[in-house]
């Protein structure tokens, strides 16, 4: 929670790299308890799964790399 109040946590999409934003885990984290409909929580279990498979591709790219590395 510490990111997401130093990254501003605001709800807007803008291409600005030092825009206030949010992380993926801050909007589970901070909507979850709001959830009351079928909808709202299933979008939030969908942007567990994305931040599953961001994270899971993101591991294997690394594994890749440093097997590279290790391998010269």
């Amino acid at each position: 929670m510490a990111v997401t109040m130093v990254i501003g946590n605001a709800n807007v999409l803008t291409f600005d790299i030092f825009a206030p934003g949010n992380t993926m885990a801050s909007v589970i984290a901070n909507e979850f308890s709001e959830a009351t409909t079928n909808v709202y929580l299933s979008s939030l279990i969908e942007i567990g799964l994305l931040l599953f498979v961001v994270s899971t591709l993101i591991n294997i790219a690394g594994k890749i790399v440093v097997n590279r590395m290790a391998a010269r």
